[in-house]
């Protein structure tokens, strides 16, 4: 079964909750951990997302739209 997802956030907008949450890059659609404060490393999966969420993201900036997962 496909997860129900958010609309597309502008970069700049950032995630209220901390959790993984779709990044669109340049080169695809991507998994990535919010903390609250920063975004942890492109990954091809939520469990991927999750397994890496410390280890910071190249791509901090305000350059990639987002969106949410829901339960």
């Amino acid at each position: 079964m496909k997860p129900k997802l958010t609309p597309w956030f502008p970069a700049h907008t950032q995630p209220v909750r901390v959790g993984v949450y779709q990044r669109k890059a340049p080169s695809g659609v991507f998994y990535a951990y919010w903390t609250g404060k920063r975004w942890g490393t492109l990954a091809p999966s939520v469990h991927y997302a999750y397994q890496y969420r410390k280890e910071p993201s190249y791509h901090q900036k305000n350059t990639m739209p987002w969106r949410g997962i829901k339960q």
